[in-house]
């Protein structure tokens, strides 16, 4: 029973949350912020304590999200990448756990992420504008670990012994979380448009609540 409230909250205040990202109501837009995170945190907690890579994977989130804040200020930027970094690293550690046996059996899957996430890092150096050093090659590692993310769900969709909502959801979150992230950094060191953090928590948000539901619904 206790889940289930905390789920309604959850989507309570990511509604009243996305809802002063739409009106541009900025203040209001950043007391919100931490809470969705926040309660998405004590839910997961709540359905299994021992999943702690889940845990500690929102928990980045939320350090994340009120590190992003403050974005303008490239030090709160890249702290906040750093957590978010750290969080997809917990996210993936529990997902590979679940398909261990399928990505033994499979060790190229192994070796296509990695393939991946260096293609990816190549590609943000190669076309990436190339403005503050250090905050470049992080930028350039977490594009390139979401890729790796993302290809690791993919793969895993070919699991016939697990849920195939669990890869699935995995999957899905990350093309997601690639939009969202897309969207920040292009708003953030491209070009600013109208109610950009709407369509970016909006994005967001469903996509953290993907990949906390591919890595529970196998003991759902």
């Amino acid at each position: 029973m206790i889940e289930i409230i905390l789920l309604f909250f959850f989507f309570l205040s990511s509604i009243v949350h996305l809802i002063f990202c739409f009106t541009e109501k900025e203040k209001l837009r950043k007391i919100t912020k931490p809470f969705c995170l926040a309660i998405l945190t004590i839910l997961v907690i709540v359905i299994d304590y021992k999943l702690w890579p889940v845990y500690i994977g929102t928990l980045c989130g939320l350090i994340g999200d009120i590190f992003l804040l403050k974005k303008k200020d490239l030090r709160w930027f890249g702290a906040g990448t750093i957590f978010f970094l750290v969080g997809h690293i917990f996210y993936l550690y529990q997902f590979i756990a679940l398909n261990r046996i399928f990505f033994q059996q499979n060790f190229y899957i192994y070796i296509l992420a990695a393939l991946g996430f260096l293609a990816s890092f190549v590609l943000c150096y190669l076309f990436l504008p190339k403005n503050y050093k250090y905050l470049d090659l992080l930028g350039y590692i977490y594009v390139s670990m979401l890729v790796a993310n993302i290809i690791f769900g993919f793969s895993a969709m070919f699991n016939s012994e697990l849920n195939i909502a669990s890869s699935l959801c995995f999957f899905i979150g990350y093309l997601l979380f690639f939009a969202s992230d897309g969207l920040l950094i292009w708003t953030s060191f491209v070009k600013d448009f109208k109610r950009r953090d709407f369509y970016i928590m909006l994005l967001y948000l469903v996509a953290q609540l993907f990949i906390v539901f591919a890595l529970f619904i196998t003991i759902l």
